[in-house]
């Protein structure tokens, strides 16, 4: 359902106009998104002496393309269109969604993102669990043929867990579908997801546990 069929809708439901409905999506959409200071956390890493203490990956979400700044940057290999992309940690052995940054164009390598930030926040001798993209990042463990079936199995259930998030914000229609206004709106309702997903992950939907 697009934007507009929702604003549309909702008016029609609590008899108001379109424009007054728009304002207080808009204005509740930043009061969540404010909450983030308060549920992504950047703590609870797990028991003392742990190495790996989080997981990385990036994801991305279509857009309609900028028609002021347009640009094969914009592409995303993921959606097959113009997309903006974030980075999104969780924390390992509790669940939290301990990090996210962004949006970037999509075609900004998700090494090129973590290094903008979160590589620096990760402790010496600590590691993130993250795909063969972050392989060039010494802060950053890839599932390696070396790897014994006990760490690749770690490794596998950090990564389908980090994908889980990924999928449930997803389910957001706004999120999901082409977003026809800026980015600096549409980090408003990223970010606004993603209090949600940590919202609901407290609250009856658990992740995986990489244990």
């Amino acid at each position: 359902m697009t934007t507009q069929r929702v604003y549309a809708n909702l008016a029609t439901q609590f008899g108001l106009s379109e424009r007054t409905v728009q304002d207080w999506v808009w204005k509740y959409a930043r009061a969540i998104a404010a909450l983030h200071e308060f549920k992504i956390l950047w703590e609870n890493f797990g028991p003392h002496g742990t190495r790996f203490i989080i997981s990385v990956d990036g994801v991305h979400f279509p857009i309609k393309e900028p028609r002021k700044l347009p640009s094969s940057k914009w592409f995303s290999h993921k959606s097959h269109g113009p997309a903006l992309a974030y980075e999104i940690a969780l924390s390992l052995y509790v669940d939290q969604i301990a990090w996210f940054n962004g949006p970037y164009r999509a075609a900004t390598a998700d090494i090129t993102i973590f290094r903008d930030g979160l590589e620096a926040r990760i402790p010496d001798g600590k590691l993130a669990v993250g795909d063969s993209g972050y392989s060039s990042s010494e802060k950053v463990s890839i599932i390696q043929e070396n790897d014994s079936e006990e760490v690749r199995q770690f490794k596998e259930r950090a990564r389908a867990r980090q994908e889980n998030i990924n999928e449930r914000l997803k389910r957001f229609d706004i999120l999901d579908n082409r977003f026809r206004y800026d980015a600096k709106k549409h980090r408003v309702v990223f970010t606004a997801g993603l209090v949600l997903v940590q919202y609901d992950i407290e609250n009856g939907r658990p992740l995986l546990s990489v244990l």
